[in-house]
């Protein structure tokens, strides 16, 4: 009897030539942690196609990872390539005077800097994760990310973020512990007949963020104080949760004048936060005033008479109407009436929005088009007959609640609107220059354009196209000349511009063609905050649209630039719309470009060496031996057979004869008696085709094709992990044999 112990089940599964199988549930785990530090970093970074190229390689690199490692791909042939490419990418990123797959945005920031640089070492890394260490790994990089931004941003979707990484992690680490210990369990236990565990490591990982959570909890309350208390006796000041824009930047200036000039040449914007706003409506523009008369360069608002808000009844301070929604109070509650110019006719919704101006100083406010109902602390606040509502002075950080009558027309709705306008639209919105030539040409080229199309909206919407066809939008396009037409020589000669360009355009070529239209300034949409639910609104967002009238339904929003292709200089701020991904790989000199052909080579070398080559390589050494046919035949349908179990952790070892490979798998395969006989039975046939030097005959190929199926269908339903336990309890019996 032998005093050694027997090697553990793990050991003799490495040695056996059985490598373990990737895990799924694993493997989403790790994606999930990963894409946590990658949210964080997006987030900080804040430019969308940076974003979307980021998670994209990172969802590939994962899919090559689990494939890599499912096919038994050695570590060093991913690894070196990947180091290879991340050392290049780094050189060049230090040798570049220009941001160097990066957001253009981050300029010197040292801070954003990292963070780009921890998020593409990120990504690389996700293309090396054939290992279960490597897994595990990926909470470091994450912790690196979520650490560094929260230190510079403090956006309380970390803390959602945070939540996430540490459920994610706990169960990563939870399921890697099970598979770990898996290989020392009794023999006895088969991993078929097991129960899945995958439910209950959720519920472990579950209690870990639970009690990871009610810590925090614990801890932070007692901690904060401490903090504020430094603070206040060091005369540092506090940022409010409530208004985090406290601390702030010297804040910008937001108007809406009664005339503004368009086509003035380049624009540069920031991307200072200025407004946040919560409300159920989907892809909303935040309106704050509205123009009729075209001056050829610009425009004025001619509706200038305006009226005080009134408080709603039993909303004002001597109705004891003050309304609190949580710490927020609200002394006075405004109505604002409905004019023949802002009625809605049609099909429409009463929408509420919550928002708070920040980072900026505004005199009019914001929302969705129609505002119906206003509530707000201020006390003084005017409407004029265009919906606009002006503020008696100019103001900073404001909280207010809006409830808008949102037109909820859709286009068969719009398609069917027909009828004489009323006298008020077409005395405003239907005013044209008074050179008739100019007049003549936009006449003209309105009626080839919308020729075939029978009602307002489709010919709105064939203008919309042409316009974002023909035109392209710039930031950083030239000022029209005095001495030209704004919209002129937008449309046929200069054919670049930005928002305000666009939206006076297709507001004359509407009016040209008998169809009411006016344009619209404020703010697009923002940026949406799913977690908080609320939009994000940036200076940059800054925009001006068109707004056409349909009778009996009232006015519907058209933006042209929707349709028109940025073609910004990538120095210039970003436009209404996120730059195109070709356009950030491709609009910064020679190292983009060059550094995106050398992952692609990268990944192709690894899919011709660990996939084509292996299948190119059998084929060639089958077709290589000088045998005849049917031989050749035969030989294939058992190289064919060992490809299949190799999939299943039974592949043939370089140094391993076939009686070698066979007994092998006969022993590993003792619970499939089915599946043994039909491998031994093509064994033996393949011998005598390839080494007795007798020609195969027409029978022998079908017996060879007949052992091949019945052997994929005896182990059809047989799972990789399956053959694996028989094989590690197998090998402890032999062992416990040996040692007795």
């Amino acid at each position: 009897m032998s005093g050694a112990a027997p090697p553990p089940a793990s050991t003799q599964l490495s040695e056996s030539g059985y490598a373990a199988p990737p895990s799924l549930p694993m493997y989403l785990a790790a994606f999930v942690v990963t894409g946590c530090g990658l949210y964080a970093a997006t987030q900080y970074l804040a430019d969308d196609p940076f974003s979307r190229l980021i998670f994209g390689l990172t969802i590939l690199g994962f899919i090559v990872s689990f494939v890599s490692r499912h096919q038994n791909v050695s570590p060093r042939n991913i690894e070196l390539p990947a180091l290879i490419i991340c050392g290049c990418v780094f050189f060049t990123g230090l040798i570049s005077d220009q941001p160097f797959l990066a957001p253009a945005s981050i300029g010197d920031d040292r801070h954003r800097s990292l963070a780009v640089l921890l998020t593409w070492l990120t990504v690389f890394r996700s293309y090396t994760l054939i290992n279960d260490g490597a897994l595990l790994f990926c909470c470091v990089p994450t912790i690196a990310l979520i650490g560094l931004i929260s230190t510079n941003m403090t956006d309380e979707s970390l803390i959602s973020t945070f939540i996430l990484f540490v459920a994610a992690a706990s169960f990563l680490m939870v399921h890697e512990n099970f598979l770990r210990t898996r290989g020392s369990r009794p023999v006895q236990r088969r991993v078929r007949t097991q129960p899945s565990m995958v439910g209950s490591q959720l519920q472990v990982a579950g209690v870990c963020v639970a009690a990871s959570v009610f810590l925090a909890n614990i801890v932070v309350v007692p901690l904060r104080n401490i903090l504020t208390q430094v603070q206040v006796s060091a005369g540092i000041p506090t940022i409010s949760r409530a208004n985090p824009s406290t601390t702030t930047v010297t804040p910008v200036n937001i108007a809406e004048n009664d005339q503004v000039r368009i086509g003035n040449g380049p624009v540069s914007q920031s991307d200072v936060p200025v407004m946040r706003v919560q409300t159920e409506l989907k892809d909303p523009y935040w309106r704050g005033a509205t123009f009729d008369l075209y001056t050829g360069h610009g425009w004025k608002n001619q509706l200038l008479s305006s009226r005080p808000l009134q408080p709603a009844p039993g909303t004002s301070p001597e109705d004891g109407g003050v309304v609190r929604d949580g710490n927020v109070p609200r002394a006075f509650t405004f109505d604002v009436p409905a004019t023949p110019v802002s009625r809605v006719a049609g099909p429409h919704a009463m929408v509420r929005q919550h928002v708070l101006l920040q980072g900026a100083s505004f005199d009019t406010l914001y929302a969705a088009a129609e505002p119906r109902k206003i509530a707000m602390l201020s006390s003084s606040a005017t409407s004029d007959d265009a919906g606009r509502i002006h503020l008696d002075s100019a103001t900073t950080n404001m909280e207010y609640e809006v409830v808008s009558e949102v037109s909820t027309a859709n286009p068969s709705v719009l398609k069917a609107s027909s009828g004489a306008y009323p006298e008020e639209i077409t005395r405003l919105y239907l005013q044209l220059p008074s050179d008739q030539e100019m007049v003549s040409r936009w006449r003209q080229t309105a009626r080839q354009v919308t020729g075939g199309e029978r009602n307002a909206y489709d010919k709105v919407m064939a203008l919309d196209r042409w316009i974002g066809n023909e035109c392209k939008y710039n930031l950083k396009a030239d000022a029209v000349p005095e001495d030209q037409d704004v919209v002129d020589t937008f449309l046929f000669k200069q054919k670049q511009g930005y928002c305000d360009s666009f939206a006076a355009s297709l507001a004359m070529l509407c009016r040209s063609t008998g169809i009411p239209a006016r344009v619209a300034s404020g703010f697009l949409t923002g940026e949406n905050d799913p977690i908080k639910r609320e939009y994000i609104v940036h200076e940059r967002d800054k925009h001006q649209w068109t707004e056409v009238y349909f009778n009996r339904i009232g006015w519907v929003k058209f933006d042209a630039t929707e349709f028109a292709e940025n073609i910004t200089p990538e120095d210039g701020t970003k436009g209404p719309r996120g730059k195109s991904l070709m356009a950030f790989l491709f609009g910064r000199g020679w190292l983009p470009p060059i550094a995106l052909a050398a992952f692609i080579a990268m990944l192709a070398y690894v899919i011709k060496v660990e996939v084509w080559d292996r299948l190119r390589g059998r084929r060639r050494q089958i077709a290589g031996l000088a045998l005849p046919e049917n031989n050749l035949a035969v030989v294939a349908e058992y190289e064919a057979a060992c490809a299949m179990l190799a999939t299943r952790g039974l592949g043939k070892k370089a140094a391993e004869t076939v009686s070698e490979f066979r007994e092998r798998v006969h022993l590993a395969l003792a619970a499939w008696t089915d599946a043994q006989s039909h491998f031994d039975r093509l064994t033996a046939l393949m011998i005598l085709s390839r080494y007795s030097g007798q020609k195969s005959l027409d029978d022998d190929v079908h017996l060879a094709r007949e052992a091949a199926t019945g052997l994929a269908a005896s182990l059809r339903a047989v799972r990789r992990r399956d053959i694996e336990s028989a094989v590690s309890a197998g090998s402890a019996v032999s062992a416990l044999e040996a040692g007795t």
